[in-house]
């Protein structure tokens, strides 16, 4: 059996493997492209894969999303935690462990401050007990049920533009919290040319300028945002409000969302009739030689749409 690092090349010569590794441990099967688009298409260009391989075939892979995050004006190299699957005739050969040591490893080398992700509840107390992970927080689903909002007045001269290429992407300022950096360029790879879910971007316009946009996508009857940005928490909340009143018209039944507490956005969604409830969702990394002091959560932006899973 070898354990290695692959590279764009190899990683596309064993992507078949992968997919029917990925379709044999979670029981379910992948669009043939996402893993291509996740890891080779990803706009930071860099491939964190480690895999092990016997008879040319991948038996067990642990894979990282590369992205870098912002704090206080300073760029950290970081990566989600992804993909961790084993063949189920390889499992107890701490396969998982070994392929983690050697991707954290390299990850160093190549200047990484730090791995994050959101384990399952099958995989987090092997992420703190074999990976040495720490835990940032439990983060809870912050709903809001449609049909028990009031009604809203919202002035006209606030109107709703939707652009799901992000063709008129506005960068807004950046909070002094830990978030995740996104471009123009993010954007696109992560919504526009996502293989698996549609998204949608709606822009809140005041006067011909953009004040806020709202990322979401439809899940049944019910809307998950991902992402919400603006110029303030106000501009934040009247595009919301705006859209409440789009969903309640097309039969939408509840509006899902992560927030952090600490934030004065919090306080305005919950006069509106947000409420914490499940799923609740585990946040947590790795430092990996940074300065970054991780598990302070009050001082984390993290969004449905920095999680794989939304």
């Amino acid at each position: 059996m070898e354990l290695k690092l692959l590279n764009a090349e190899e990683y596309e010569y064993y992507l078949e493997s992968l997919n029917k590794l990925f379709s044999m441990t979670f029981e379910r099967e992948i669009h043939p492209e996402y893993l291509r688009w996740r890891y080779l298409q990803n706009p930071s260009e860099d491939l964190l894969v480690a895999v092990a391989i016997e008879n040319n075939e991948i038996v067990a892979n642990y894979s990282a999303s590369p992205c870098s995050i912002i704090f206080n004006g300073q760029t950290y190299k970081t990566a989600l935690s992804m993909t961790t699957m084993t063949h189920p005739e390889y499992n107890g050969r701490g396969l998982f462990t070994k392929l983690a040591d050697l991707l954290y490893l390299e990850m160093k080398k190549r200047g990484y401050s730090l791995i994050w992700g959101f384990p399952n509840n099958n995989s987090h107390g092997i992420f703190k007990s074999k990976l040495g992970w720490e835990d940032i927080y439990e983060i809870p689903t912050f709903k809001l049920e449609l049909s028990k909002t009031r009604d809203i007045l919202i002035e006209k001269t606030y109107t709703l533009e939707l652009d799901n290429t992000f063709e008129n992407f506005k960068a807004y300022p950046i909070r002094r919290k830990i978030q995740v950096e996104k471009s123009k360029e993010f954007y696109k790879w992560r919504y526009t040319n996502n293989p698996i879910n549609e998204y949608f971007n709606c822009n809140l316009k005041y006067l011909e300028e953009y004040k806020a946009n709202i990322v979401y996508k439809n899940f049944g009857d019910s809307v998950d945002i991902v992402e919400i940005e603006g110029e303030s928490d106000e501009f934040k909340l009247i595009l919301l409000q705006k859209l409440i009143l789009e969903l309640k018209d097309q039969g939408k039944r509840d509006i899902n969302c992560w927030l952090n507490i600490s934030g004065n956005l919090h306080n305005l969604l919950e006069r509106i009739g947000f409420y914490n409830t499940s799923p609740i969702t585990y946040f947590g990394g790795k430092n990996l030689g940074g300065n970054l002091e991780i598990c302070n959560y009050k001082i984390w932006d993290i969004s449905m749409g920095d999680s794989d899973v939304y």
